[in-house]
């Protein structure tokens, strides 16, 4: 049942100052690390270029002969050329400014998610996920980044998680996809990285809500099936659009296919004639020991462990409890969501070591913080008297 509005209006409050320092640590440590020095410099680059020389074709990332690349929208350069208009003699001012405000924006969608654990597990679990976000470098590391837009990457999954629950005829979910499908959409104009993550934590969170309700399977795969079609169409929507846009620009259709394929092909599939398999099977692996992501496999491993021994018994004749088997298949969902990116744009994965780490939280790492905060809360309501909490969607099963 969930809480009185008073209530959660009330732990929203507190939440709402909990953002506000969230804040200040993605924009404290964005003034002293950098999370990809190469893209945000080329980036800032290219805006100072089309500032000064005002071309036709404006917001493009320049390469190193300062051509433009036809291989992506670049919807954020465009917007970052247009602010920069404001600051012409002050470019320091104005990127200071433009890290501060796309931290903000990724403080807003991660405390959005927070709030969402809180109205769907309670606030123990809230403050636990909260926790564990804030106290992630390589998270803030990553949230002052004008180059990857980092709020986008998080945007679509944050928003499902928070919204799909309450859809519950087939024009409010119509409605759902369509939005769905813009904030994929928007994304990709923005850049292509981690989008099969993007879209596969969608359908993650839609089978989320439709377990909670006790969905057929059958069901349950179809919807997270409309889901990931919705974020496909998005995408093929601003690839159609970067298409076009370059066959304007270019005055040929097959040079701007080229434009537009040849990237994503080495993307894809990469372009080294040194590489071996097993040098990228171990370039590979090491994204799961970056960034002491081995200790959050540990941590999964300690708390279905937990979870399976000490809170939710196995019902005679099981193995696994309901929700041992609930958790187990969201752990396992995200996961594979999340090394979806690394798997199938192997070429990016050989390249950028530096940042496809990332890709852990979209959304692996998400989800353990908030099974560990489901731990904790329901170990605290074992422990002592039921608090006046949310209780657990998940709860039946235990």
């Amino acid at each position: 049942m969930l809480r009185a509005d008073a209530d959660f209006r009330h732990h929203t409050t507190v939440l709402f100052g909990a953002g506000l320092l969230m804040f200040v640590l993605f924009a404290a440590v964005g003034l002293t690390a950098v999370f990809d020095g190469y893209w945000d410099d080329l980036l800032a680059v290219s805006v100072r270029r089309a500032v000064r020389w005002q071309p036709a074709a404006v917001g493009f990332f320049l390469g190193a002969e300062g051509t433009p690349s036809f291989s992506q929208f670049a919807l954020h350069n465009r917007l970052f050329y247009h602010a920069a208009r404001v600051f012409p003699g002050s470019p320091e001012l104005f990127w200071r400014l433009v890290r501060f405000s796309v931290a903000l924006l990724l403080a807003v969608v991660l405390m959005a998610f927070v709030l969402a654990v809180c109205r769907e597990f309670g606030v123990i679990a809230a403050w636990v996920t909260y926790a564990q976000i804030i106290t992630s470098y390589s998270l803030m590391v990553f949230a002052s980044s004008y180059s990857w837009f980092g709020f986008l990457q998080f945007l679509p999954f944050v928003m499902t998680f928070m919204w799909y629950g309450r859809t519950r005829t087939p024009g409010a979910r119509w409605f759902f996809h369509a939005v769905l499908a813009l904030a994929v959409f928007v994304k990709a104009l923005c850049g292509y990285a981690f989008l099969s993550s993007i879209v596969l934590s969608c359908a993650l969170a839609i089978a989320y809500h439709e377990l909670k309700r006790d969905s057929p399977w059958r069901t349950v795969l179809w919807r997270m099936t409309q889901g990931a079609a919705a974020g496909v169409a998005g995408f093929v929507a601003a690839f159609a659009l970067t298409a076009w846009q370059a066959s304007v620009l270019l005055q040929s259709g097959s040079r701007a296919w080229h434009a537009v394929m040849a990237p994503a092909t080495v993307r894809t599939f990469g372009y080294d004639p040194n590489s071996t398999l097993m040098g990228d099977l171990r370039t590979y692996i090491a994204y799961f020991t970056k960034n002491g992501q081995l200790w959050i496999f540990a941590d999964v491993l300690i708390g279905l462990m937990f979870l399976h021994f000490v809170l939710a018994r196995p019902e005679a004749g099981s193995v696994l409890s309901r929700t041992t088997r609930l958790w187990l298949a969201l752990i396992v969902g995200a996961l594979a969501a999340s090394l979806s990116w690394n798997t199938l744009a192997w070429g990016h994965m050989r390249y950028h070591l530096h940042v496809d780490h990332i890709s852990f939280f979209i959304p692996f790492n998400l989800v353990v913080f908030l099974f560990n905060g489901y731990l904790i809360s329901t170990a605290a309501e074992r422990i002592g008297p039921p608090p006046k909490d949310l209780g657990s969607p998940l709860a039946a099963g235990r």
